[in-house]
Formats: C-alpha cells, structure tokens, sequence
C-alpha cells in the first residue's frame, strides 16, 4: 500500500486473505510461498498474521537502500488457514 495514510489499517491483510481465500478455494492451491525483506516488518508482521511462517532465510541476499538486506521465505498450507 503506497499511501502512508493508509497504512496501519489492515487493507494489506485483508487484500492478503482475500488473494489466498481465491488460490486456495478456486484454483485449488496447496501452498503460497513468498519472499519479502527482512527490514519490511510491516509486511513480515501481515504475512504472518494470515497463517504464513518463516520457512528459511537468505542472509545478504540483495541491496537495498545502501545495504544489504536478507529475503525471508514464507509458507502457508492450505490446511493451515484458519478462517
């Protein structure tokens, strides 16, 4: 979400469940995964919330604002959505 005005609000999580509700309920998905920063806790903190867990770490992967940062890979199954 690019406005700041709107951060903080839960548009991010919800728009995230709702993406997730369609892979797994119309296309029949087993798993999402996904790599984000580390330094976007923000999104990090929303990942996590609708079900996603830390599968693995890439340390130093890629440059950003003037340093390097890690990707942190996340999952969720199916199975583990609980709304």
């Amino acid at each position: 979400i690019g406005d700041p005005a709107y951060w903080g609000k839960g548009y991010g999580r919800e728009a995230i469940q709702l993406l997730l509700t369609y892979g797994f309920r119309h296309h029949n998905l087993n798993k999402v995964h996904l790599r984000v920063h580390a330094r976007n806790e923000r999104a990090v903190r929303a990942y996590a919330a609708c079900g996603f867990v830390e599968e693995g770490r890439m340390r130093q992967q890629v440059w950003s604002d003037g340093a390097y940062d890690d990707l942190i890979c996340m999952g969720v199954l199916h199975n583990e959505v609980g709304w």
